[in-house]
């Protein structure tokens, strides 16, 4: 679920930009905000998941 989330906000992100190339300049500066907030959120997602991943990994005990 979490990465339909990650693959969702990457293409959401992309699609915004693609239209930002072709939008009038006054809306072009707002569609250019809204791909950085979806890539600030994705990245904050992914960050989350490595943190998750790292933490339930088991930890063994190495011999000495």
């Amino acid at each position: 679920m979490t990465q339909d989330l990650v693959r969702f906000l990457t293409e959401t992100a992309h699609d915004t930009a693609a239209r930002a190339d072709s939008a009038p300049a006054a809306t072009r500066g707002e569609l250019i905000r809204e791909v950085e907030e979806l890539m600030a959120l994705r990245s904050r997602l992914v960050a989350r998941l490595q943190d998750s991943e790292q933490t339930n990994q088991l930890q063994l005990p190495f011999a000495a």
